[in-house]
């Protein structure tokens, strides 16, 4: 059986051109699709 991952990536619309790492975090949309990937691969 496959499972689905799902990620929403977009801007805040109230801090355009902004981003809070100390309250998001500091990984990049990519490095969240390479952990997803790696994840599956060892799934």
């Amino acid at each position: 059986m496959s499972e689905a991952a799902y990620v929403v990536n977009g801007p805040d619309p109230e801090l355009p051109g902004q981003r809070q790492p100390d309250i998001h975090g500091r990984e990049t949309l990519r490095d969240v699709v390479d952990w997803i990937h790696e994840a599956r691969r060892r799934s």
